[in-house]
């Protein structure tokens, strides 16, 4: 049965915060600009055709007082009509037709506006010639039986369209950049308090159970931060009380575990008079209260590093040497190294004995011993390196095996019993000493367990 997969968000809710304002405003842009643009274009017609109209009105009475007089001809009239740059008139008398430029054609004039004059009608209408814009006016001079007409360009009217265009464009990218900008502040200001809660979160995880939020008064964010607190203050109560609970039980064990292996000593004592299976019983009781004392002793240390009370004892140690020498006093393997200066920096040796001596016997028991012990350091940082002869550990335990309780593969098929606390408190140690631990291949087979610990700051 396949399982549908769910795709991760694109985008994080920053960029989505971000990415709708920049949208809301540009959409809003858009509009009043698309608006604007419309209202004004037309504004601005109308008004061209008002004005170019009431000229027209005025150069057709002049042209009829001029014809009346009968001083000039018709295309003398028509030339000295002044009109605006690149207007041409048109004069019809009689069927004949006067023009004040080789550019006017008569043949462009739309013959609706033609059948307006015909019938005495003033008319004008809108043109395309030569791919520009114009507007043609004519009015009828019933006192002299003639028409006259203008066509006048429209290319001023269009650059200014033009000009309104750019403007209204320059001035909606500017806002759209605005308002993303403003997206940009609102969704760091939006997003601070769940920035502040992932941090303390994570400090939580990482343990430190007295970080708290503070809503400063926000009226929208304090049930939300009271919630949260009051859900850390109950987690805090919870793990002291587990804590405490773990820890009393490991103490009060001690007591009777001290008795029953003191009782069990006793009666090692006279196994001889024993029968065979009752010294095989008694070899199994001591194997279970050995595991049992162990199992205490690493329960008592587990609850010392949750209290947060671990602090590492330093002192000023050549580390290969101190390796070389532990590992010689418990039957370990070779210290390998390729430095030529002793590393010297400051070490706590309880807990590095500790580490080594979980680490040893951890090969011992499931990887069939431990191979060498390496050394390595850098200007910040010494690296030791365990190695052993086993299996190796799949990439899948390695993402568990320093969890508490957790037992290998390898482990769960061995006859000797482990605690699975080992590994986890190696761990621990390494974390307190400011370090980390990791597991990797062997160059030979095998794994190796890696300690990276700081040079500088002690370890």
């Amino acid at each position: 049965m396949k399982t549908a997969r769910r795709s991760p968000a694109s985008l994080s809710l920053r960029s989505r915060l971000t990415l709708t304002f920049a949208l809301v405003t540009m959409s809003a842009t858009l509009a009043v600009s698309t608006t604007t643009f419309l209202l004004a274009k037309q504004y601005l017609v109308d008004q061209r055709e008002r004005a170019a109209i009431r000229q027209t009105f005025l150069n057709a009475r002049l042209v009829r007082d001029l014809l009346q007089t009968g001083d000039q001809e018709p295309q003398a009239i028509l030339d000295d009509t002044v009109g605006e740059i690149g207007t041409l008139a048109l004069l019809r008398i009689e069927e004949q037709w006067y023009a004040s430029g080789v550019a006017a054609d008569p043949g462009d004039l739309p013959a609706d506006l033609l059948d307006a004059l015909d019938d005495g009608t003033a008319a004008h209408q809108r043109i395309t010639r030569a791919g520009n814009p114009r507007v043609v006016i004519g009015v009828p001079l019933a006192a002299v039986n003639a028409d006259y007409l203008e066509i006048i360009p429209l290319d001023t009217l269009q650059r200014t369209i033009r000009t309104l265009v750019i403007s209204l464009l320059i001035g909606s990218i500017g806002t759209t950049l605005a308002g993303t900008l403003v997206g940009v502040y609102v969704s760091q200001r939006v997003l601070r308090p769940v920035k502040k809660m992932s941090t303390i979160a994570a400090g939580i995880t990482e343990g430190d159970l007295r970080a708290r939020l503070d809503a400063r008064g926000d009226r929208d964010l304090d049930p939300l931060v009271a919630s949260f607190n009051e859900m850390v203050d109950a987690l805090q109560t919870r793990i002291e009380r587990e804590q405490r609970f773990a820890s009393d039980v490991s103490h009060e064990l001690r007591t009777p575990l001290t008795a029953v292996k003191a009782a069990i000593e006793l009666v090692e004592q006279r196994s001889p008079d024993l029968s065979p299976r009752s010294r095989d019983a008694l070899v199994m009781l001591a194997r279970q209260v050995t595991y049992f004392e162990r199992l205490v002793l690493d329960l008592l240390e587990i609850s010392r590093f949750d209290s947060g009370i671990e602090q590492p004892d330093l002192e000023d140690t050549d580390v290969v040497e101190f390796l070389t020498a532990y590992s010689n006093e418990h039957g370990g393997p070779p210290v390998i190294t390729d430095q030529r200066t002793p590393i010297r920096t400051g070490v706590d040796r309880r807990r590095m004995e500790r580490i080594l001596g979980n680490l040893l016997e951890n090969a011992d028991r499931y990887a069939g011993g431990a191979t060498a012990i390496t050394v390595e350091a850098s200007q910040h940082s010494v690296t030791i390196g365990v190695h052993d002869r086993g299996n190796g550990i799949t990439a899948d335990e390695r993402e568990h095996i320093f969890e508490r309780f957790w037992r290998g593969r390898d482990a769960r098929h061995q006859a000797s019993k482990g605690s699975g606390l080992g590994l986890s408190l190696v761990a621990e140690h390494v974390r307190v000493l400011g370090g980390n631990i990791r597991v990797e291949d062997g160059p030979g087979g095998g794994a190796r367990f890696v300690i990276d610990l700081p040079l500088e700051s002690g370890w």
